[in-house]
């Protein structure tokens, strides 16, 4: 019998010590009766982890509330309770106590529920999650390609022929902080990266099914992210087919034919 009880006592002690590894200083425990089991708060704590968990990029604040903002279309207003597996909650106030939480989930200690109702921030202003049938909802709703495939299930958001994975131009593992046109939305989000008013789609010109490998004018840009394809000093929003010869003025240096 004392020999059960020291290992109970040790067994509470390690899950102690695992629990407080998972927080910063300004975190606090709490007992919310209203904290549940919610496979939705699973779904999304897990995606930020599997992105976070990674020693390739060290991920910050702002990095997660992009993968909340692309992934999911919202992001917290916190404060929120979160519920680990082992009972025990947790108070998370901002981004930087969010991404402490879940960069340090393990296999043996993870998010599993919320506290409900809580309210996040959508596109539309502050919405309020009353039950597991709204957050699903909420997240099953962010389609940008609107091809029935939530977000954070698709790999190409913005159906433009080209992974997510790969619009990370500037390489820093965070797809939703490149913006080559400057119009306020993601590459990986956007239609057109360069709004030059040919949908990205559209701009594999050698047809080869892969939108990335055309650079008309070799000059190190992609068409697709090129606002001057052919290097003509025309911006293809201005370029048309001028010489008639069913290529696109954007796409070759000779428009009118006259072989200069």
């Amino acid at each position: 019998m004392k020999n059960l009880r020291l290992f109970l006592i040790a067994l509470t002690m390690m899950n102690f010590v695992l629990i407080s590894c998972t927080k910063d200083e300004n975190t606090e425990t709490t007992d919310d009766e209203n904290a549940v089991v919610s496979e939705v708060a699973q779904t999304v704590t897990q995606d930020l982890y599997s992105r976070t968990a990674t020693t390739d990029y060290t991920e910050t604040a702002t990095d997660l509330e992009d993968y909340l903002n692309g992934d999911f279309c919202f992001t917290f207003n916190y404060p929120i309770t979160l519920l680990y597996n082992n009972g025990t909650q947790v108070v998370v106030n901002d981004d930087t106590q969010l991404l402490d939480v879940i960069s340090t989930m393990t296999a043996s200690l993870y998010i599993t529920g919320i506290s409900f109702p809580f309210d996040v921030n959508t596109a539309t202003g502050i919405q309020t999650i009353n039950n597991e049938t709204d957050f699903l909802n909420l997240i099953n709703s962010c389609d940008s390609d609107n091809d029935g495939n939530p977000n954070y299930t698709d790999d190409d958001d913005d159906n433009d022929g080209i992974n997510d994975n790969d619009e990370d131009v500037n390489g820093d593992g965070n797809e939703f902080n490149d913006d080559s046109d400057g119009d306020g939305i993601p590459n990986c989000l956007d239609e057109d990266d360069d709004n030059d008013g040919v949908p990205t789609s559209e701009e594999d010109n050698d047809h080869n099914g892969d939108v990335s490998d055309d650079d008309s004018d070799n000059d190190g840009t992609p068409d697709y992210l090129d606002t001057d394809s052919d290097n003509d000093g025309i911006d293809d929003a201005n370029d048309n087919d001028a010489d008639g010869d069913g290529e696109d003025d954007e796409q070759e240096d000779d428009n009118d034919n006259g072989g200069d």
